[in-house]
């Protein structure tokens, strides 16, 4: 029997080992939990001549960092850095950008970096591709795998026009590819026509290019369910979060709290950041997310260490904090740059609320209780989490009822990722929960996320 309990000590002593060693390496790996930009391509059909005009885009800083041409290691890509490889970025890009029209693949005819929109950027790379087909245009499947093979996954806006329709879509690693079916839109297009002509319509058409979307509601929904999940599953800080929840939550109850709070919070902002009418810069969410992890980590931490650690961790967690935010407001005036205006009210509201927020927490906490606060806690930051979620979807610009069924099914996406996570852990955590070492278990897991958490919070700063 006392062996069997000490095999299971073991057991959990050894999970929590793996999940720290886990942590490290993926801290290692991808400081920058999402990538720093969206990839973009924008293709521009012409049937007449049997060609299409591409042009992608990505993140100067992605793209050099995965090539290993960051020489400093500061996650950013001089021209400097940059210079002897342009040949090497353009073959990658190249490589991973196919166009096939019915099955047979189409000529690059020419191809070039955009250097104008580059400067104007600043952090971008442009490459123009113009592809010919050997036979008429027909049906068409765009493949875009640029920086799908990334650490923590990566995306890519696609806008595609033919004629007087867009079509907008997403490459990711589960939809690396996008069919569109000109013979079909043109006969669709024709029976349009005819229709109009049969009801007597005198109205001349607009030449305002039309928003067709991503191939209806269903499949936007499928896809965008898909990209939801599969966010959350490989962010490892969300998961991270997820798991700060779990190792506390006692009961089935809590738990339910707990994920309730954290499900509305990111809600909210998911919805009103992805739609433009919450807007902050992404730099300053991935620093705020760091925080909150560190944040459930020292509370966890108090609730066995007492009240006095809590406190001392929380106004070194509340200077880290401030320190920082004022340093992401303060290095483009070290740059001899100017900061925005909006982006500086936004550090500075940030840094005003963290502090307040912990200094509340450090004079007020009488005694550790999270279980009294953390559904209020939880959707507060849930909340700043949603925002992370919501930078998939903020340059994607689908017709209206599509832009609904994508909202509706990421969230619901990242729902399911997030069950997935609890799942797997909550019932074999909830077994565990009476052993006589769990409180050092978690004391341990907790110290390790601590100490991760305040590395972000620092390199994604600096």
């Amino acid at each position: 029997m006392m062996f069997r309990k000490s095999l299971r000590q073991s057991w959990v002593l050894g999970w929590m080992l793996l999940a720290l060693c886990s942590l490290g390496w993926l801290s290692s790996t991808s400081v920058q939990a999402h990538m720093t930009s969206m990839g973009t391509l924008l293709a521009t059909i012409d049937t007449a001549n049997r060609q299409v005009r591409l042009v992608v885009s990505v993140s100067r800083d992605d793209l050099g960092t995965f090539l290993k041409l960051d020489k400093n290691k500061n996650k950013r890509i001089s021209f400097d850095e940059m210079d002897g490889h342009r040949l090497a970025m353009a073959r990658y890009l190249a490589g991973r950008l196919k166009l096939s029209n019915n099955s047979w693949f189409c000529e690059v005819v020419e191809q070039s970096f955009l250097k104008k929109r580059e400067a104007r950027s600043k952090r971008r790379l442009f490459l123009r591709q113009v592809y010919r087909c050997a036979k008429p245009l027909e049906k068409l499947i765009f493949q875009n795998k640029i920086l799908l093979e990334d650490t923590g996954g990566y995306r890519h806006v696609g806008r595609i026009q033919w004629g007087q329709n867009v079509y907008t879509t997403i490459f990711s690693r589960m939809y690396p590819t996008y069919s569109l079916d000109i013979k079909k839109a043109q006969a669709a297009a024709k029976a349009s026509k005819a229709r109009k002509r049969r009801a007597g319509s005198s109205k001349a058409s607009s030449k305002a290019p039309k928003q067709v979307g991503g191939g209806g509601f269903w499949n936007t929904f499928k896809k965008f369910l898909i990209l939801g999940a599969e966010h959350i599953l490989q962010g490892f800080d969300h998961i991270i979060f997820v798991l700060c929840l779990l190792v506390v939550a006692r009961n089935v109850r809590l738990l339910l709290v707990v994920i309730s709070a954290f499900t509305l919070g990111h809600s909210i902002t998911l919805i009103f950041s992805a739609l433009g009418v919450l807007v902050v810069p992404q730099a300053v969410t991935e620093v705020l997310i760091a925080i909150t992890i560190a944040y459930v980590a020292v509370e966890n931490l108090a609730e066995h260490q007492g009240v006095r650690w809590f406190r001392a961790l929380m106004v070194l967690l509340g200077l880290l904090t401030a320190g920082s935010l004022g340093w992401m407001l303060a290095a483009p005036l070290f740059a001899g740059k100017s900061a925005s205006m909006g982006r500086g009210l936004v550090v500075v509201g940030c840094v005003v609320a963290s502090l307040g927020f912990f200094l509340y927490y450090v004079f007020q906490l009488e005694e550790i209780e999270p279980s009294g606060h953390r559904f209020w806690l939880t959707g507060l930051f849930g909340m700043i989490h949603g925002i992370g979620f919501s930078y998939s979807l903020q340059k994607l610009n689908l017709p209206t009822m599509e832009k609904v069924s994508a909202l509706l099914s990421f969230n619901v996406g990242v729902e399911v990722g997030q069950l997935v996570v609890v799942l797997i852990v909550f019932p074999w955590l909830y077994r565990v929960m009476k052993e006589e070492k769990y409180p050092q278990m978690v004391t341990v897991f907790n110290v390790g996320v601590m100490a991760l958490a305040m590395y972000l919070i620092v390199a994604r700063s600096f």
